[in-house]
């Protein structure tokens, strides 16, 4: 009986847990469909919590459903904004986020992922925002009318809050 050789290296395993967001080679996932995680989502300290309501639950879980059928180029690719990005892109909490979006972003403590934060696009002015880690989002925010991320008009200085 031979033994079994316990020293696989990390590459080896093709979905080993990442320890910090964006480990894995972009490739990786791009083909991928997504997967949803709601263990983060800001229940406690959501400005928008209380905006959802059964009918918004019900169009969010129909379009989460529609994503599904789809990859991530194909989510990223979906639909573009006045600016020439996709409906559904990453964005940068220092320039993209209001200022009640940044005190709960430094408040979660998630300093860390600034450069995982994606914003998908629900309808309308309804998104989900949160962390990519390669096919899983981990949704932090349901953002109803841009309290949390900027509209274009605001970043253009037209509107502020």
């Amino acid at each position: 009986m031979s033994k079994k050789n316990k020293n696989i290296p990390p590459e080896a395993i093709p979905y080993r847990k990442a320890k910090k967001t964006g480990e894995r080679p972009v490739e990786d996932f791009h083909n991928e469909n997504p997967v949803w995680r709601f263990s983060r989502f800001d229940i406690d300290g959501s400005y928008e919590i209380s905006r959802i309501n059964m009918n918004s639950v019900h169009e969010a879980i129909i379009k989460l459903g529609e994503f599904e059928s789809m990859n991530w180029t194909q989510i990223e690719s979906a639909g573009h904004g006045t600016r020439g990005n996709s409906n559904s892109h990453y964005i940068k909490p220092n320039k993209d986020f209001t200022d009640l979006g940044i005190d709960k972003f430094k408040s979660k403590n998630l300093e860390e992922y600034s450069d995982d934060i994606f914003s998908l696009r629900l309808s309308g002015t309804c998104r989900f925002i949160g962390i990519r880690d390669g096919n899983i989002f981990n949704i932090i925010w349901y953002d109803v009318n841009h309290s949390i991320v900027k509209s274009d008009i605001q970043v253009k200085g037209k509107v502020k809050r």
